[in-house]
C-alpha cells in the first residue's frame, strides 16, 4: 500500500561508483523527442507514430530506433488472388540531426480489381529519411495471371508474385 497517494515511482536507477561530468548528468535526463507525428511513451521510449505524410523533427542529435511499414496491395476481382503485405524495415540506430527535419511518407494501401482483367494495384510505398519499405504487390483477378510483385507479392489462384529481397 502507498501512502502518498501522489508520489510517482521511480522507474530506472543506477549506482555510479564514480562522479559524471556535467555533460553525461544531461544526456541522462534529458528527454530524446521531437515534434511531429503522434508521440505516446512506452516505458522509457517516445514514440512517434505517423499515420499520414508529415515531418518528423528532433530536439537532439543522435540515433532513433526506425520501423517504417508500406501500404498493402489491393487484392484481385471475385475469386483472384490476395495483395500483398506491404514490406516492412526495422533500423535499430538511425542517426538524427537536432532540428532538422525528416519528410515521413506514408503508403496507401492499394485498390482491389474492379473486374476480372484488371488486377489490384500496388500499396504505395513509405518512406522516412533514407529508407523506403516497398508496397505490397497487387493481387491477380484471373487465375491465369499472376498477383504483381511488390513488398510481399501479390496472389493468384494459381500462384503469387515475388516479395522483395532486402
Amino acid at each position: 500500500q502507498n501512502s502518498f497517494p501522489n508520489s510517482k515511482r521511480i522507474g530506472t536507477s543506477a549506482l555510479y561508483t564514480s562522479r559524471l561530468t556535467n555533460t553525461q548528468l544531461q544526456s541522462l535526463t534529458t528527454v530524446r523527442s521531437g515534434s511531429g507525428g503522434n508521440i505516446s511513451y512506452y516505458g522509457p521510449y517516445t514514440v512517434h507514430s505517423f499515420t499520414g505524410s508529415a515531418t518528423f523533427t528532433p530536439s537532439f542529435t543522435g540515433p532513433v530506433e526506425v520501423l517504417v511499414v508500406a501500404g498493402g496491395g489491393g487484392g484481385g476481382y471475385d475469386n483472384g488472388g490476395g495483395g500483398g503485405a506491404g514490406g516492412l524495415l526495422y533500423v535499430s540506430s538511425y542517426g538524427v540531426s537536432q532540428g532538422t527535419g525528416i519528410t515521413v511518407t506514408i503508403g496507401a494501401g492499394g485498390v482491389g480489381g474492379p473486374n476480372g482483367s484488371t488486377k489490384g494495384t500496388n500499396g504505395g510505398n513509405s518512406v522516412f529519411g533514407g529508407l523506403t519499405a516497398l508496397g505490397g504487390g497487387g493481387g491477380a483477378s484471373d487465375v491465369n495471371t499472376l498477383g504483381l510483385n511488390g513488398g510481399s507479392g501479390g496472389g493468384s489462384a494459381r500462384t503469387g508474385g515475388t516479395g522483395a529481397k532486402g
